[in-house]
C-alpha cells in the first residue's frame, strides 16, 4: 500500500466513521480494498480514486509552477471575454507614456483594473462632461497593450539575491 494509499484509508475511515458506514474489514495484507460490506467497498474504491485524481493534478500544477519559477513558462493574464465597451482616460498628470484610465476606484495604468464600460452614454455618464476626461473604444485599447515595469515592484535588494543565485548555480 502506498503512502497516498494509507493517508487516503485514514481519511476514508475517518469520515466513514462520522457517516456511520459499516467498516468490516478483510484481515491481512494483499487487498486492494479491505472493506467486506459491498456498500463500503464501492464508497471507498469511489473516495481512492477521488484522491488519486486530485493527486495527479496536484503532479501537474507543481510541473507547471517549476516551469514558471525557471522562466520555460510566462504568465499572461486571460483578458475578460466581452465585446465592445469603453473606457474613460483621465488626461491629467500622464504616468510617463502610458495612458492612465479609470479604475473602479481611482486611476492608473494596469489594463486588467480599467473600468469598463458597456456603452458610450454610460461612460460619457460617468465622466461627467468633464474636458480632461476621454471616452476610448475598449477594443482598441485592448489591442494595443503592452507590458511595463511598474516601479513599485521593483527593488535593488531583490535583484542582487536574483544575480547572486545565478551566479551560485553556475559555479
Amino acid at each position: 500500500m502506498t503512502d497516498l494509499e494509507k493517508e487516503v484509508q485514514e481519511a476514508f475511515e475517518e469520515m466513514a466513521h462520522k457517516m456511520g458506514m459499516c467498516l468490516d474489514q478483510y484481515w491481512g495484507d494483499g487487498y486492494d480494498n479491505p472493506y467486506e460490506n459491498d456498500d463500503t467497498h464501492l464508497a471507498y474504491n469511489i473516495f481512492l480514486d477521488g484522491a488519486k485524481s486530485k493527486q495527479a493534478e496536484i503532479v501537474a500544477l507543481k510541473q507547471k509552477l517549476e516551469k514558471l519559477e525557471s522562466g520555460e513558462f510566462v504568465l499572461v493574464p486571460k483578458l475578460p471575454a466581452r465585446k465592445g465597451g469603453y473606457y474613460i482616460r483621465d488626461t491629467r498628470l500622464p504616468i510617463g507614456n502610458c495612458m492612465k484610465f479609470w479604475y473602479t476606484h481611482g486611476y492608473g495604468t494596469k489594463h486588467s483594473k480599467f473600468h469598463w464600460f458597456e456603452t458610450v452614454e454610460q461612460a460619457q455618464h460617468h465622466a461627467g462632461g468633464a474636458g480632461w476626461f476621454e471616452i476610448w473604444y475598449a477594443p482598441y485599447i485592448d489591442s494595443i497593450i503592452e507590458s511595463t515595469v511598474d516601479i513599485q515592484k521593483a527593488y535593488r535588494s531583490e535583484e542582487k539575491a536574483m544575480i547572486e543565485a545565478l551566479e551560485k548555480d553556475h559555479e
